[in-house]
């Protein structure tokens, strides 16, 4: 559904430039080669971000689970983080905030992206619920 958007004709609220600087900042928290970073113009009432999967991987892995064993088990997991252009809070990254602020924005909505889809775990999960207690302090 959130693919119609751009069909529809709904433009991003960010120039190039910004979109790059976006692109950029994610790349940075993510530091993982398995993920790609998709900008997307969508509506400002969508999630800022949203993991998707490539459909043929999840398959694969849905199969291999299903037959008891698990050979793809220890394949790394491939993923898209989608970020939403036009979402308020993804504005707010090419806005006037230091750039620290930034960092930790995009990484908090990073690991927000991870925990709705079950992966973020462990070490990180306890990190992400740290900062984000730090973050109603501020």
């Amino acid at each position: 559904m959130c693919h119609l958007y751009g069909l529809m004709g709904i433009q991003s609220n960010l120039t190039d430039d910004q979109q790059k600087k976006v692109k950029t900042l994610f790349e940075e928290e993510a530091n993982d080669p398995m993920v790609t970073i998709d900008l997307k113009p969508l509506s400002e009432n969508d999630k800022p971000v949203y993991i998707t999967k490539p459909e043929m991987m999840r398959r694969m892995k849905d199969m291999a689970h299903l037959s008891g064993g698990n050979p793809m088990g220890d394949m790394p997991e491939q993923y898209n983080l989608v970020v939403n252009t036009n979402h308020p809070v993804t504005q707010k990254l090419v806005g006037k905030m230091r750039n620290e602020n930034k960092k930790k924005l995009a990484h908090q909505l990073y690991d927000l992206a991870l925990l709705s889809q079950n992966m973020l775990k462990g070490e990180k999960l306890t990190e992400f619920v740290d900062r984000s207690v730090d973050l109603m302090k501020e």
